[in-house]
């Protein structure tokens, strides 16, 4: 029954494991639900009775038998029963409905917690081979159909066994013989369904799955936008979607046919047994051992009954939904670690009271589990005194940051054994251990909080620093200055991974997040590296500090960080080559004396040139209290928060429109599933007619032409039959397929819509990644109801319901006229529903939305989370963002179910209405039988399609809610549309670029101006480097320039043409742009390489990697360019994934490089190799370069140095050095003479 793929996350799980979680609340909430749902299921084939007693007392009276005032008062008494039965509908309903909902609303919101509680445990081997967006994606729509199948659905499941069970009880003692006779039928009938339904959930698994698949390419897409569209690979994302979404697409249209399948099997044995019924029933009237009475009594129980059951389509899908989804996720849940447990199994994992700090390494070896024929530590060995620092350093690729994810213990040495004071770490509690280190990983990350609150989580877990404590935190990180020039100070919301911060910035909070818990061992793996020279001497100061009693393991690639290290230790390929101080290694004249010789800033600027000074360039003096004037017009800014009245409420008139456009690739399947539709919902007035006449047969005297007659009519049904199994086919088959297209193209048009966004919109809270990722995985489904087979029944029941109105009406209006009193009744309840349902859907999808963004963000940065032991704390976030749609879903259980109860009850209202007037007018002889039970089954089974349609209130209120917001996104007109058409780069000639009098502002931070008045002049084929602080805004003219955002004033012009002039797609093709944080994708090096330049031959390939030093590290892995880098390419070491993104910039050929600390995370060997490459392919082309190791820039034809958004100093490296500047300084620093 099990299947298992990728570590078990598809298979299947038995119903009633899905309650293992259930506590004893939900268990009683669940007993009185299916105790109410059982009640209420018996009520309507208890009506039968009141059917047959007064199908006897109508029978009896048209023949003559008994008298008006007999008739009258047996009329009365059943009339009084229905209004009995309706009152114990109505109150079994409202709490069958109630009752389940806050079951399932108990059980899944625990679900939710174990799950992320489960994930974050995990260590770091299995999030090599899982990645965030499929984990997310079960987090929001899988628990949704889980959610479903343990909820409301359950009640209609459990009502509608037991109305099959009461009307087979009802029947076998009306007449045994009929029902013996009919329920031979049964068996076919219950084959059908499991075979079927065994395909459906089959098939089910594996959409499931590929819909898993297709979130993590949004996922990946979503959280590397600046990325994606520096490389023009929106495409490339849309269609990576496309072709994971095909496959889900076919899989869930299989499960359609099946289930079709299924139904109609049904409904085609169902009709049988009718026809079956009448023909067998006719002999025995005529032989009298039946009465008509009881044979209606029988068949209409038998109708009920059965019809009842063939409706639960819907309820049996959901189940073997909830049923695949919760594989995955209660596989997740039970899933241990891949943490070595103690030697001593039996012994309490230890806690020492004290750490001196001595770690050691004895013959440590290990391999990646995700590439065990890759040796990353061989027989490493060495020790580090308490109160020392140890640095590695070594080629990317070395093992350096392998030591330090081992002492985190993210994985487990495979032979050998690490230490700290004698105890092996797989004898100490983990999470007291992680709290005793303080970690700083070469790319920092930031969480989507306040910088305090961010700062704060570094702090042991069971304490809340001061705000003081932080404050001195950030003094010792040197972050306190430009902390306090932000406008909301430490209170600044840093955006998601502090996308709203520059790199240095990002840093230097993680540094202060690392001091604040005053940790016994620092582990600092290239944590300054995003730092400039000043902040990076202040920062290293602080640091060296705060290494004074503690134990410090750095890696580094800048040297001048670790030269007073007490030990240094060299590595290559695994092993260490070298050891010792800075000293005694330079004096050994080997691999680290030849490291430091790379790393030299030439301080000799040439002779003739010692007193003259840069006059160049232009100095440019900005007064920064001067605020540029406005130039923009009066429109709402979206950027600045005046969001356009259409994003909040779009427009509705056309919404419906817009839903059949949407279908409109489908026409012919849908118009096909409509006339099923059509044909299903005719069946049911069809079968009041032909109820009618048979009733109207048994009236008869003469025995032969009652036989003749009632077999003429069973055999209507046979026809019947089989209009209904082709018609129930079409309606599932049909609708289904559609269903899966529509939504599949939903899901694709959503997404390309998102990557049209400006970034800036991206920037803003209401559109983090976990948010967005949400809508589409969730909000797709919810839209499934207003395209899929729903629709479908809604639309069979809405012809029900009209046509049953249009045969009472032509049979006898005046019953009719009655009767339909009770519809603007059954309209309020079923408007009441909806109403309740839109007004807390709203609230609780956005809280939903918030708690999903911040399980995301604890699953997307897992090692940082572990690290700072902060399980629990993401634990508790995520659990108060649950907390508001709990109460919501709670309120709104207390209302909906009203609408619910009110539809079921008023049904029975209606019958007892019907049959009074009804009956009164029979007996005036104003309308015979046949037209008195024609209007009856046509009501009946009306209040039954009403009742039906009003179930399915909740997902169509979802639904519409789910495609307003969808629709909001995809009318949304972008600030930076790259669709428009300009003049095309390929047209211009030098490609000069000039900006004059630039202001900007972050979008989220509009007073804080981030250049002020700035100019600059890139000369065509030069190299132009950019220097000085952190966030002095270096990195924001690189953005403008990729047109991620557009200057609030000035003007960014090339070859004289405004940027905003150009084609945005082909200006961006023209640009091979590198970030200081390189980002992968869960992809082969080969796709990574590509990715966004479309197909290209092997040697292109090769040539993009051989100058980015990439080849050589590459063709020794098994699978070399074929080799999948993994969920943000985590089995990679950081200078690996640099210089693959580097290799992906050169492929591309292009016009001007932008590179934002392309070289920070290489070691000095790769960095010297990849330097002279991109010193190589520089020339001709216009280069942009942001560095803060001023070895990479010494040679660009022009060095501006920023302060404060502004041009400080202008002039080359030697010119720059001659003026005794800020450079100098800056090179002075970095020097790294013994």
């Amino acid at each position: 029954m099990v299947k298992v793929e990728k570590d078990g996350l598809v298979g299947r799980i038995s119903y009633h494991q899905l309650y293992r979680h259930a506590d004893f609340k939900a268990f009683l909430l669940m007993a009185i639900g299916s105790l109410s749902a059982g009640v209420a299921g018996c009520t309507r084939p208890l009506m039968t009775l009141i059917f047959a007693g007064l199908v006897d007392a109508f029978t009896d009276f048209q023949r003559g038998l008994t008298q008006r005032d007999v008739f009258e008062e047996v009329l009365r008494t059943h009339v009084l029963y229905f209004v009995y039965l309706a009152v114990g509908m109505f109150i079994t309903s409202y709490l069958q409905m109630l009752c389940w909902d806050l079951s399932s609303n108990r059980q899944t919101n625990l679900i939710r917690t174990l799950y992320l509680t489960a994930i974050l445990r995990q260590s770091r081997s299995f999030f090599d081979t899982h990645n965030a967006g499929e984990l997310s994606s079960r987090l929001t729509s899988d628990m949704d159909l889980i959610q479903n199948g343990i909820g409301e659905k359950v009640g209609m499941f459990v009502q509608a066994f037991c109305t099959l069970i009461a009307a087979l009880v009802i029947a076998f003692v009306q007449s045994w013989r009929v029902t013996l006779v009919l329920c031979g039928l049964f068996p076919f009938m219950g084959v059908c369904n499991v075979i079927c339904n065994r395909m459906a959930a089959r098939y089910g698994i594996g959409a499931l799955k590929a819909y898993a698949e297709a979130n993590n390419v949004v996922e990946e897409a979503l959280s590397s936008i600046r990325t994606v569209m520096s490389l023009g690979a929106e495409q490339r994302a849309v269609g990576d979607f496309a072709e994971r979404l095909e496959t889900a697409e076919q899989l869930g249209s299989r499960k359609a046919k099946a289930q079709g399948l299924g139904t109609g099997g049904v409904q085609l044995c169902m009709y049988l047994a009718y026809s079956i019924a009448f023909f067998y029933g006719s002999f025995l009237i005529v032989r009298d051992e039946l009465t008509p009475g009881r044979l209606v009594a029988v068949y209409f129980a038998l109708v009920i009954g059965t019809m009842r059951m063939s409706s639960i389509a819907p309820e049996i899908a959901a189940f073997g939904n909830a049923c695949s989804a919760a594989y995955a996720i209660f596989h997740l849940i039970d899933r241990e670690p891949d943490i070595a447990k103690p030697r001593d199994p039996t012994a309490e994992p230890l806690r020492p009271d004290t750490v001196v700090g001595r770690l050691s390494f004895e013959g440590v070896q290990f391999k990646y589990p995700s590439r065990p024929g890759v040796v990353v530590l061989d027989d490493v060995s060495f020790q580090v005194e308490p109160g020392k620092t140890v640095a590695l350093v070594g080629q990317s690729g070395s093992g350096k940051s392998t030591i330090v994810a081992l002492l985190e213990r993210w994985y487990e040495p495979l032979a050998g054994k690490v230490s700290v004071d004698g105890h092996e770490l797989r004898d100490l509690d983990m999470a007291w251990w992680r709290q005793q280190i303080g970690f700083v990983s070469q790319e920092p990350v930031l969480f989507d909080l306040t910088i305090s609150e961010n700062i704060a989580l570094g702090a042991p877990a069971d304490t809340t620093p001061s705000q003081e404590d932080i404050i001195e935190a950030c003094k010792m990180a040197n972050a306190h200055t430009f902390i306090e020039k932000l406008p909301d100070g430490y209170n600044t919301l840093v955006g998601e991974r502090g996308a709203l911060l520059s790199g240095g910035q990002k840093q230097r909070i993680a540094i202060a997040r690392a001091l604040i818990r005053n940790p016994k061992i620092l582990l600092l793996d290239e944590a300054t590296s995003a730092l400039d020279s000043t902040s990076e001497k202040l920062v290293q100061d602080a640091l060296e500090r705060a290494s004074v009693g503690r134990t410090t393991v750095v890696v580094a690639h800048r040297l001048s960080t670790i030269r007073n290290a007490d030990t240094i230790i060299v590595m290559n390929k695994g092993r260490i080559i070298e050891e010792g101080n800075h000293r005694t290694l330079v004096e050994q004249n080997g691999v680290y004396k030849r490291l430091v010789d790379m790393q030299q800033v030439a301080m000799d600027a040439q002779e003739d040139e010692d007193k003259k000074v840069p006059v160049d360039y232009p100095f440019i003096e900005t007064d920064h209290h001067v605020e540029p004037e406005p130039t923009r017009n009066d429109e709402p800014d979206l950027e600045k928060g005046s969001i356009a009245i259409s994003e909040v409420f779009p427009h509705t008139k056309a919404f419906y429109s817009r839903i059949l456009a949407l279908h409109r690739p489908e026409l012919l399947p849908v118009t096909a599933g409509v006339i099923c539709a059509i044909l299903g919902g005719a069946i049911f007035p069809t079968y009041a007619v032909l109820y009618g006449y048979i009733l109207q047969v048994f009236t008869l005297t003469d025995i032969s032409e009652m036989r003749r007659q009632a077999n003429h009519w069973a055999a209507g049904f046979l026809v019947i039959a089989v209009v209904a199994g082709i018609a129930n086919y079409g309606i599932h088959a049909l609708f289904g397929c559609t269903g899966e297209r529509v939504t599949s193209r939903l899901r694709s048009m959503t997404f390309a819509a998102m990557l049209k966004q400006e970034p800036g919109w991206f920037d803003r809270e209401e559109n983090r990644t976990g948010v967005l990722v949400s809508r589409i995985a969730s909000d797709t489904a919810r839209v499934n109801v207003l395209v899929g087979s729903v629709m479908g029944t809604l639309v069979q029941l809405a012809v029900n319901i009209f046509g049953g109105l249009v045969v009472a009406f032509v049979t006898s209006w005046k019953v009719t006229v009655v009767t339909m009193t009770c519809i603007p009744l059954l309209i309020v309840a079923g408007m009441m529903q909806m109403a309740s349902l839109k007004g807390f859907g709203t609230k609780t999808k956005k809280a939903h939305q918030k708690a999903a963004h911040v399980a995301i963000q604890a699953m997307q940065h897992h090692g940082t989370v572990q690290s700072l032991g902060r399980e629990t704390t993401f634990l508790e976030k995520y659990n108060d963002a649950l907390a508001e749609p709990i109460a919501a879903a709670h309120r709104q259980a207390y209302v909906t179910g009203l609408g619910y109860a009110a539809s079921n009850g008023l049904g029975f209202l209606a019958n007892a209405l019907a049959f009074w007037y009804g009956g009164t007018l029979f007996a005036r002889r104003e309308i015979d039988m046949r037209q008195m039970f024609t209007v009856m089954i046509s009501t009946v089974f009306g209040s039954m399609a009403s009742g039906r349609a009003s179930g399915f209130a909740p997902d169509i209120a979802k639904a519409k809610h789910s495609a307003r917001d969808l629709f909001s996104i995809l009318d949304r007109h972008p600030r930076i549309d790259a669709s428009l058409p300009g003049t095309s780069p390929t047209s211009l000639h030098s490609y000069h670029i000039s900006l004059r009098n630039v202001w900007f502002a972050y979008p989220t931070r509009p007073t804080q101006m981030v250049l002020r008045g700035l100019d600059l002049d890139i000369e065509p084929g030069t190299t132009v480097a950019l220097v000085g602080g952190s966030g002095s805004g270096k990195s924001t003219v690189v953005g403008l320039l990729e047109r991620f955002y557009d200057p609030l004033h000035g003007d960014i012009l090339v070859d004289g043409h405004p940027l905003a002039s150009l084609d945005l797609p082909s200006w961006r093709q023209q640009i091979g742009y590198v970030g200081q944080e390189p980002i992968l994708f869960d992809t082969t090096i080969r796709d990574n390489i590509t990715y966004g330049s479309g197909p290209v031959s092997d040697e292109i390939l090769l040539s993009a990697a051989e100058k980015a030093n990439v080849h050589e590290f590459v063709s020794a892995l098994p699978l070399d360019y074929d080799t999948r880098v993994g969920s943000k390419a985590t089995q990679l070491s950081g200078g690996q994934r640099q210089r693959i993104a580097i290799a992906r910039a050169l492929i591309r050929n292009p016009r001007i490089l932008l590179l934002d600390e392309a070289t920070s995370a290489l070691d000095s060997h790769s960095e010297k190799l990849v330097q002279e490459a991109l010193d190589r392919v520089m020339e001709g082309r216009t280069a942009i370069v942001v560095a803060h190791r001023l070895s990479t820039i010494q040679n660009a034809d022009k060095i501006v140095v920023m302060d404060s958004g502004a041009v400080a100093e202008v002039g080359t490296h030697s010119e720059l050095v001659a003026l005794g500047g800020v450079y100098k300084e800056l090179v002075g620093m970095q020097n790294l003479d013994v």
